[in-house]
């Protein structure tokens, strides 16, 4: 019997052209889907602007359709990092009123994408009967909008439904209330009642699923590394070994960091105290946050986020890049996170022991900083200065979205079998 061929539909809230990182998994991927000859569609919000993978989606243009999104207005103290006295008192207004607000609202009021359900859910029915579609595989997060599923299903039992887990829907540290966190956990065990499979980044959503369901099947479909990176390598001499030390950080700081900023903080202050260079530290960030810890130095720059090019420019110039983790992501692989070990920096972790810093540690890739030592900057010397450090013939085909596209289709076809 000939088995069914796979016609797809993604739904990702996220996708080019916005900007940022969440709208770059399945925008790979599809490229990908593209290529082998995969029939599919994909579905997402409308977005204005140029995104670092615009390209990746130039050849199959004419099988995306797109939604209205509605979209809470972003506060002030999440879009600007004042410089004024009357800036900062704005900021401190913004973040007190925007608590006491969002306080009342049903569920996670995080999450952008719970007032765009009704465009996605019309769309997605639309899509699945005129395109004749047999999976249906959406990404989280953001995550409400997935609540689509379950009605769907219903419509369409047929359709195999796939939850790609881009992140866990209960990462982050406890900042919701005992009731709007119960609220979140009852929608999400609704979802995974009503999908056929669920794929995650990790092996600890896997786990988290598997306590919720117990009987949906589960599979780790990992980050991975755009193609383009993976001849990065920068040849150029850092100038650890001439007489400066030039320090860069990409990219949100998430909240449940105080420990590891503070070690961050007291890090580049004993550098300063013990070694005879000049330093200079420049973090990128899209809103400020830890800013009483971050200026407790003088040799800490904050700027706003880059343009992507522009960002790699830098990490390319850079003579080490910093990666924190929360004690809640200590084993999860971001996007990321590949990126910037492809670039052939030496990578300086500031988080919990976990799978991050020991694959950071075996692997020869990079310093992991747990806790503030007295011998901590003695050690980074010896390490910067290694010959060998960071390991240069690290294997990184091996996270590629080539790679991951076939085994995404091999579970596809299973699923359709």
């Amino acid at each position: 019997m000939k088995s069914e061929t796979p016609k797809i539909l993604i739904v990702s809230y996220y996708f080019p052209p916005f900007k940022r990182v969440g709208g770059r998994r399945w925008a790979k991927h599809a490229k990908f889907f593209n290529k082998k000859g995969i029939e599919f569609k994909v579905l997402t919000g409308r977005y204005d602007g140029d995104s670092p993978w615009g390209s990746d989606i130039e050849e199959f243009k004419n099988k995306i359709d797109r939604v209205e999104l509605v979209t809470p207005k972003i506060p002030y103290h999440k879009r600007v990092i004042p410089t004024s006295l009357i800036g900062k008192l704005r900021w401190r207004v913004s973040k007190k009123y925007w608590k006491l607000r969002s306080n009342l609202k049903y569920g996670n009021h995080y999450d952008v994408s719970g007032a765009s359900v009704k465009n996605f859910n019309r769309t997605a029915s639309k899509i699945i009967k005129k395109d004749k579609i047999n999976i249906v595989l959406l990404s989280v997060g953001p995550f409400r909008y997935s609540k689509i599923i379950i009605s769907l299903k219903k419509e369409f039992p047929d359709v195999k439904f796939v939850l790609d887990y881009r992140d866990g829907w209960g990462d982050g540290p406890s900042i919701l209330s005992q009731r709007k966190q119960h609220q979140e956990l009852k929608l999400e065990k609704k979802i995974l009642d009503a999908v056929d499979a669920c794929f995650a980044v990790n092996g600890d959503i896997i786990k988290h699923l598997k306590s919720k369901n117990k009987s949906v099947k589960t599979f780790v479909v990992p980050h991975c590394v755009d193609e383009e990176y993976l001849n990065i390598k920068s040849g150029e001499v850092v100038s650890s070994a001439l007489n400066s030390m030039n320090i860069v950080y990409g990219g949100q700081l998430y909240e449940g960091m105080d420990h590891e900023i503070e070690n961050f903080v007291k890090f580049i202050s004993l550098y300063n105290n013990t070694v005879e260079k000049n330093i200079s530290v420049h973090l990128y960030v899209p809103y400020l946050s830890y800013e009483k810890l971050l200026n407790k130095s003088n040799h800490i720059e904050l700027h706003s986020m880059l343009k992507y090019d522009s960002y790699v420019d830098v990490l390319m110039k850079s003579d080490c890049i910093v990666l924190f983790r929360p004690a809640w992501s200590k084993n999860a692989f971001s996007s990321k996170f590949f990126e910037i070990i492809c670039t052939g920096k030496p990578i300086l972790y500031f988080g919990g022991q976990g799978k991050v810093s020991e694959f950071l540690v075996k692997n020869n890739l990079g310093i992991h900083i747990e806790n503030i030592q007295s011998d901590t900057i003695d050690k980074f010397k010896l390490k910067i200065n290694d010959s060998s450090f960071p390991n240069t013939n690290y294997n990184f085909e091996q996270h590629s979205f080539s790679r991951e596209t076939d085994k995404i289709l091999n579970i596809l076809q299973e699923l359709l079998n």
